[in-house]
């Protein structure tokens, strides 16, 4: 998804997640400082990651849940935007595609860390008066039981390959850096006019 957006899909999108934001009932749970875990996480997002100057983080978002067609359940918005360092979203959808193993591995790698652990409250929480939820809390433990028995190795820098650029939360999650405004070159035209006068006056001394 390494790909650049116009000026004009960028706000789209960007109006798109802010409206999105504004559903869930719990907002965001105030501002967040990751710890260790979460730091290698970051890092390795970060590392992962390599974006065009005309790459954008919303505009990023709105691809991958369009490809996958998805649509978050309704009682997606009865909790918080953000779990730590991970977007919301990307946990719904993690929970949602729990028998593809790259998102049985991100529950797996984190769910010892602050906002993983955060997010499985609230699906203990909200799963005792939803049995539709209630059974996908089931196979995500089915699967983490799964990857024990296969003595996989917690890896706390893991994250989906298919999701790495949208995986964080907004405020944790890479953007590039803006582009540098060149302005109008006043210091070429200064250098040029003063190369101009120097060579007429030599001329005319030639004369």
């Amino acid at each position: 998804m390494d790909r650049s957006f116009s000026k004009q899909e960028s706000a789209k999108a960007y109006e798109a997640y802010t409206a999105q934001q504004s559903k869930f009932q719990k907002g965001s749970g105030g501002s967040y400082n990751p710890g260790g875990r979460e730091q290698s996480t970051i890092n390795s997002v970060r590392n992962q990651t390599s974006y065009s100057s005309g790459s954008d983080y919303y505009s990023r978002r709105t691809v991958f849940y369009d490809t996958y067609s998805w649509q978050p359940p309704i009682y997606t918005y009865h909790s918080y935007s953000s779990f730590g360092i991970w977007d919301a979203m990307m946990l719904w959808f993690m929970l949602d595609h729990i028998n593809d193993r790259q998102y049985s591995e991100m529950y797996y790698h984190h769910r010892d860390d602050p906002g993983m652990q955060q997010f499985r409250k609230e699906l203990d929480r909200m799963s005792a008066e939803n049995a539709e939820l209630k059974e996908k809390v089931k196979q995500l433990d089915e699967s983490t039981k799964s990857l024990e028995q296969q003595g996989v190795k917690v890896d706390p820098s893991y994250v989906p390959p298919d999701a790495a650029s949208i995986a964080l939360a907004d405020s944790f999650a890479p953007k590039p850096a803006p582009k540098k405004e060149s302005g109008f070159p006043w210091g070429w035209i200064a250098v040029i006019g003063a190369l101009g006068i120097a060579g007429f006056l030599f001329m005319r001394r030639k004369r």
